[in-house]
């Protein structure tokens, strides 16, 4: 009898809980190259363009209407066209190893009764104090 996977998020149960998952294309299996690592993760997150996903969980579609985006575009193409102008800004090219790291996911589940618009703000500007740039 296997132990249940508890560091996924769909295997959370009540509470504050915060997980992070590097992006690359081992990780996400999906993506093709480096450069659509994050398109096929936003498109996996903001549940756009992805009926062919076999999901861990049904996705029910009378709920994605609530979801929110915090920042950046609700636009997969946009949200990742926008996080590669980001990085060649920088400077940064986009890597050609497979176990490269092109990103982090990174989810955070409020505490009972705390969904509410100030958690999220605090959780974005903790976020911000970490991270310079957030798709």
């Amino acid at each position: 009898m296997s132990k249940p996977d508890t560091d996924h998020p769909d295997q959370w149960g009540a509470g504050l809980r915060f997980g992070v998952k590097v992006l690359n294309i081992r990780t996400v299996a999906r993506a093709a190259s480096p450069a659509d690592v994050l398109r096929v993760c936003l498109r996996h997150n903001l549940r756009q363009h992805n009926d062919d996903h076999r999901h861990r969980s049904r996705i029910d579609p009378d709920r994605t209407a609530s979801n929110t985006v915090l920042v950046g575009p609700s636009c997969p193409e946009a949200a990742a066209d926008r996080a590669v102008r980001t990085m060649a800004g920088m400077g940064v090219a986009l890597p050609a190893r497979k176990d490269a790291v092109c990103g982090f996911e990174i989810v955070i589940q409020p505490p009972d009764g705390a969904d509410a618009p100030t958690f999220w703000t605090e959780a974005l500007a903790w976020l911000r104090r970490l991270h310079d740039h957030i798709v």
